[in-house]
C-alpha cells in the first residue's frame, strides 16, 4: 500500500520535527523561561501539528476527513510516547543503561511503531472504510 517513498518523506518529516521540538523547547525553557512541562508541551505539539500537516499534504497526500486523520495522528503521538517511557523506565530500573542511552535505544521502536500505526490508521483507507461501512458522509 505505501512505498519506500513514504517511509523515507516520513523519516525526513521526522527529523524536521524533532529539530522543531528541539528547538522550541530550548526557546521556551532556556529563553523565555516557561516552566519545563509547559515548555515540553508547546515544543511537542508543535513538532506533532508539524508532522500532522506534513504527511497530510506532501508525503501520504489524504486530506479527507481531515479532523478524524488528526485525532488518530495524535492518538499514535501518545501510543509512541508512552512506548518510549517504558522504554526509558526498563532501561533505567534493570540495566546499566543511563536514562539518554535508554532515551536513545527507544527511538527505533518509537518510529517504526508510528510509521506502522499512522500509515495504516491515519493516513490509511481505514478512517474511510469505517465512514464507508456506517454509511456516513465526509
Amino acid at each position: 500500500m505505501f512505498s519506500n517513498k513514504h517511509f523515507i518523506l516520513y523519516s525526513l518529516i521526522g527529523l524536521l520535527a524533532a529539530l522543531i521540538d528541539l528547538v522550541l523547547f530550548y526557546l521556551f525553557y532556556e529563553v523565555l523561561f516557561f516552566q519545563l512541562m509547559a515548555s515540553n508541551f508547546f515544543s511537542v505539539a508543535s513538532a506533532a501539528l508539524f508532522s500532522f500537516l506534513c504527511n497530510t499534504y506532501f508525503n501520504f497526500k489524504m486530506t479527507d476527513f481531515l479532523f478524524l486523520r488528526f485525532l488518530s495522528f495524535m492518538i499514535v503521538v501518545l501510543v509512541g510516547y508512552w512506548l518510549g517511557l517504558a522504554i526509558i523506565y526498563i532501561g533505567v530500573e534493570h540495566t546499566p543503561l543511563s536514562a539518554t542511552q535508554s532515551k536513545v535505544l527507544s527511538l527505533p521502536f518509537v518510529f517504526y511503531s508510528q510509521f506502522f500505526l499512522n500509515s495504516r490508521f491515519s493516513f490509511g483507507d481505514f478512517i474511510k472504510d469505517v465512514y464507508k461501512s456506517k454509511n456516513l458522509k465526509n
